[in-house]
């Protein structure tokens, strides 16, 4: 029978380099375990700097679920389950007030007992930020139960000033704009996905266009000429029922010097009839791919799992600045870019997406 020694090591006198060896080592719930120790403990696991891509957050129907992601790669999934009889959760260092009920350490998966998941999250994610830092944020939040809630949380410092905002569901009477709908903090957003039904009657949509990613699922309210008239950067568009013309009207507005901003316009093929470049660009002026005047793969940064796509069979066409603009489509969508900085392609980029519908 092994002998148990009845001394504890107290890691907190090894020195720094040591500890974080050892703590590096640990697995993402033993970590979150170890922050409930004590004060100095929290500190300590703070200045390793355990950094992650995202922080992404479900709160949709009964999918309560906590994300740390690694572009696409899931570290750690975090499920929370209201329980009406529990008291009201108290996250306090020095006190493992988390209620887990389960955990498998091999995928880095645990689930936590709350009494009102919508209430408590500002103190989970206040104890996080204490220990974690993320590059940005995604929530995805259901209108009709978890909005009013959320919109609390939108300037809390884990999301690094960049949430993207995912609002499903259907619009309460009265919520006719983007101010009532988030109050004050509705032009805090990173981006906004837009995964609601829009009545360009009863809804004030030129706010959606403000923030520097938008996605809209249902965009057969879009027209051409709220395209020209929009001043907006990171644009896709799942459904749509826009035409090679109105496109065209876009690059046009743009080659006239207008939409400053614009990064990239997408209209996705999954749901609405393929978008063709061939088609978009007759009556433009347009050249082939020539090298050393742009990049020939473009990266579609987007904020999840960004990637890089062949660009070198796409059409260009050239401002009156000097600023080019490609026009090209593949198998999932139709794209217009302008290549706005440079050098372009930085580190290693896939060259597929890992799920384009949740891309923004």
């Amino acid at each position: 029978m092994p002998v148990v020694s009845k001394n504890r090591l107290n890691l907190l006198k090894f020195p720094s380099s040591v500890v974080e060896n050892i703590f590096r080592q640990l697995n993402l719930i033993s970590i979150i375990d170890l922050t409930f120790v004590s004060k100095k403990m929290l500190a300590k696991i703070k200045k390793m700097n355990f950094q992650f891509d995202c922080i992404d957050i479900w709160c949709y129907g009964v999918k309560q679920i906590i994300y740390f992601r690694d572009h696409y790669d899931i570290r750690l999934s975090i499920f929370c389950d209201d329980h009406p009889i529990l008291e009201k959760l108290k996250i306090k260092v020095g006190r493992l007030a988390i209620n887990v009920i389960g955990r498998h350490e091999i995928v880095n998966m645990m689930e936590i007992l709350t009494d009102d998941f919508s209430n408590n999250l500002q103190l989970i994610l206040d104890h996080f930020c204490k220990v974690f830092s993320f590059r940005f944020g995604i929530a995805s939040v259901d209108l009709k139960q978890r909005s009013n809630k959320f919109r609390e949380l939108i300037n809390h410092p884990i999301f690094n000033d960049r949430l993207v905002l995912k609002l499903s569901g259907q619009l309460k009477s009265g919520y006719n704009d983007m101010q009532i709908l988030l109050q004050e903090n509705y032009n805090k957003l990173e981006g906004l996905v837009v995964n609601f039904h829009i009545s360009k009657e009863h809804f004030k949509w030129t706010d959606i266009f403000q923030y520097q990613r938008v996605s809209i699922f249902d965009g057969k309210w879009i027209t051409a000429e709220i395209l020209d008239s929009m001043d907006f950067h990171r644009l896709k568009i799942t459904c749509h029922l826009l035409t090679a013309s109105d496109v065209r009207s876009l690059i046009n507005s743009w080659l006239n010097g207008n939409h400053p901003n614009l990064h990239r316009f997408e209209l996705s093929n999954f749901y609405s009839k393929r978008m063709l470049a061939s088609e978009v660009i007759k009556g433009l002026n347009v050249t082939s791919f020539k090298q050393g005047e742009r990049d020939s793969y473009y990266v579609l940064d987007y904020i999840l799992s960004p990637y890089k796509i062949d660009a070198r069979s796409g059409y260009d066409l050239k401002r009156s600045d000097g600023t080019i603009g490609t026009v090209l489509s593949t198998e999932d969508a139709f794209y217009f870019v302008v290549w706005n900085d440079g050098p372009f392609i930085q580190g290693n980029y896939p060259t597929r997406a890992f799920n384009p519908t949740l891309n923004v």
